[in-house]
């Protein structure tokens, strides 16, 4: 009976082997393709019978993004913008979520709900307030109650660091749920234990519960710079005249349309660029991967 359940079992076992790397081939191959053009010179594009692999492999691609396009400046700019709003963004999830977790109060469940509420309602409807509320920027009416002219925020990194410093940044309202259910899962009997000791609130988040969820803190950064970092909307509304990633792919296409190099190539000069935008974030993987699959393991974030 074993045996031939053993006998059974590989065919099956073969079949979902076939399947599994079809369905790999499927997901991967547009990102293999992608990365294969970027090394492909002019003759190797109009070749029918070159494929994945370059016969005349070339950096030219790269070289004329950086030539042609403000490569550094973007990435300098894209990194300011995504490095520091992720910090801002986990620490005051992380607050914030704390707060929700030990703290009984009323409302506590519109609170969680206001939460939610801002991961169902679409960024682009805020666009308009956003914009006129930093292009006119007025703490609580407080500079016109003066007599003060209003703030000019936009072309700054201002706004989306205020946003992140408020839990109204991107994505805030999933890392705050995110946390919640990581504290939540925190035995409480610690936190009574250091609340006999004498520990007040601030000592018991600091000393106690943060070493617990550090793991989840570093995947919720993880997942805000990796996020920030391939934005098109806030970067869009706030940094309009600024040199970012994805400005710099437009830019880039843009050039070769009119005819600086060749019309042809236009299309893998957008590509190439696309393609040098994710190298960082694969790097900045590489070195958190143990991390981050520690954090989701830990919060049991799914999907």
């Amino acid at each position: 009976l074993l045996k031939s359940n053993k006998l059974r079992e590989r065919p099956l076992s073969f079949l979902c082997v076939v399947f599994l790397a079809a369905l790999s081939f499927i997901v991967i191959y547009p990102f293999i393709s992608r990365i294969s053009s970027v090394f492909m010179s002019k003759s190797d594009l109009q070749d029918p019978t070159v494929w994945l692999i370059p016969k005349n492999p070339t950096f030219n691609n790269m070289l004329n993004v950086i030539r042609y396009g403000d490569f550094w400046g973007s990435l300098t700019n894209t990194f300011v913008f995504a490095f520091f709003s992720a910090v801002l963004q986990t620490l005051s999830t992380v607050l914030v979520a704390s707060g929700i977790s030990h703290f009984k109060f009323r409302g506590k469940k519109i609170v969680i709900v206001l939460v939610v509420l801002t991961l169902i309602i679409p960024p682009q409807l805020l666009f308009g307030p956003m914009y006129t509320k930093f292009r006119f920027f007025d703490w609580f009416g407080i500079f016109r109650g003066l007599g003060l002219p209003t703030l000019n925020l936009q072309d700054s990194f201002l706004p989306m660091f205020l946003l992140s410093a408020t839990c109204l940044g991107l994505k805030c309202g999933l890392f705050i749920l995110i946390l919640v259910q990581q504290f939540n899962a925190l035995p409480k009997e610690l936190s009574e234990a250091a609340k006999v000791d004498g520990a007040g609130v601030l000592r018991t988040f600091w000393q106690i519960n943060l070493p617990l969820v550090r793991a989840v803190m570093v995947s919720v950064y993880l997942l805000s710079f990796a996020w920030l970092w391939t934005d098109t909307f806030y970067s869009g509304v706030f940094l309009r005249n600024k040199s970012m990633f994805m400005s710099l792919v437009t830019d880039v296409g843009t050039i070769y349309e009119i005819g600086a190099i060749g019309n042809s190539l236009s299309g893998i000069m957008m590509n190439t660029a696309l393609v040098m935008m994710i190298v960082p974030l694969i790097i900045v993987y590489l070195f958190g991967q143990k991390s981050l699959i520690q954090g989701i393991q830990s919060s049991g974030i799914v999907g």
